[in-house]
């Protein structure tokens, strides 16, 4: 099963990171938003806390320091975690040695999200492209004509913003 995708991901950090005369959210208010934020896009709230606290961390970060944090079950944070790194968001790093798992966010998780989402747009087009033996009824017809145009349109704009994004 494909990891979900979230939309609009590119404005996660910018959403949450509220600059108020130079202040930054308190780190648990962003931990908590954005597990909101994951809740509002049908992915585990936990996921978006741990990304929150992820994403907050200037190291990386044990699976046991995880569960203290954010006052979760070892078996919790494990599947959570497994589930932000099918996501792209993070990966396993060889920090601390041992045997604990440690993890920290993907230098291009933005990039790595977006990619996923084009190929979910392109399998949506795919999907619709394939040649049924039976005719459709006209509206029905239409409606994924138009839903195709609108998919190719959204994939071309996101590739090229994902273009200039690196060659800033």
């Amino acid at each position: 099963m494909p990891a979900p995708v979230l939309a609009g991901a590119g404005f996660i950090v910018y959403n949450f990171i509220n600059v108020n005369n130079g202040a930054v959210v308190k780190k648990q208010n962003l931990i908590e938003s954005m597990g909101s934020l994951f809740e509002d896009f049908g992915v585990s709230p936990i996921a978006g806390r741990i990304f929150g606290l992820l994403l907050y961390s200037d190291d990386a970060v044990s699976l046991i320091q995880i569960s203290k944090e954010l006052s979760l079950s070892k078996a919790s944070v494990s599947i959570n975690i497994r589930l932000l790194e099918r996501m792209g968001y993070c990966r396993k790093t060889a920090a601390g040695g041992g045997r604990q798992h440690f993890y920290i966010l993907r230098e291009n998780y933005l990039e790595i999200v977006y990619k996923k989402r084009l190929d979910m747009e392109r399998s949506f087009i795919n999907t619709f492209s394939d040649e049924n033996s039976e005719e459709l009824p006209v509206h029905v017809e239409n409606r994924i004509s138009r839903f195709m145009e609108f998919n190719s349109y959204i994939i071309s704009s996101q590739e090229r913003a994902l273009k200039e994004w690196k060659n800033k």
